[in-house]
């Protein structure tokens, strides 16, 4: 959230036997040059965006970088958008996950409507193309939603810090828990599901 060099280090040190497995990609709030630099393994050659194509469990999860220097909005640019659609086009017949950080779709909150994705008609384009899209997660919202885009399903999922009342005009923080959304992937099916953190019992109204 602060993109502080220091910040990312311990990230990187609570991640660090999991890591492997994760894949990780920059918000609004970030800053991708430290983020690279501690996470060296998340930038590929010749690419001046980070993002990811990895298969797992008959699927395939591709990871875009919504981060836009300098403001809140988020954008994917061309020649990102380029490297989306080859990879679309490479596996057709495997269904895909895609993962940025902005929204690709109005969530019918005006205020972070207006800083979702810039070029949001152009990933469109791109979705409309590649039916195997089965799924559009994001996060920016800090809020539980769900819409579509296409044949693919849109979905939010809960900050990990505090959160925002769905539907508003300005910003209203909501008392509901931090949590994260987890996606099980069987096949041609998946599955979805919110988990809000529990209550510390012995500080009461804090979250563990």
């Amino acid at each position: 959230h602060d993109g502080k060099r220091q910040t990312y280090q311990l990230l990187r040190s609570v991640l660090e036997d999991q890591f492997p497995q994760c894949c990780l990609l920059p918000g609004n709030h970030e800053s991708p040059a430290l983020l690279c630099e501690v996470f060296p393994e998340v930038k590929m050659a010749r690419r001046s965006f980070v993002s990811f194509s990895v298969k797992v469990a008959g699927w395939k999860l591709v990871g875009l970088d919504s981060h836009s220097p300098g403001t809140d909005v988020g954008r994917l640019g061309c020649e990102q958008l380029d490297w989306l659609r080859k990879e679309l086009e490479a596996e057709p017949q495997i269904p895909t996950v895609l993962f940025l950080h902005h929204h690709p779709v109005p969530i019918k909150c005006s205020w972070l409507d207006r800083i979702g994705l810039e070029d949001a008609e152009s990933l469109a384009k791109v979705i409309f193309s590649a039916p195997q899209v089965r799924v559009i997660c994001c996060g920016h919202v800090h809020q539980e939603f769900q819409g579509r885009l296409g044949n693919a399903a849109v979905l939010s999922a809960p900050s990990t810090a505090f959160q925002f009342v769905p539907r508003t005009e300005n910003p209203v923080l909501d008392p509901v828990l931090p949590g994260f959304r987890i996606l099980d992937l069987e096949k041609q099916n998946w599955t979805t599901q919110v988990v809000r953190l529990p209550v510390a019992t012995d500080r009461p109204g804090q979250a563990l």
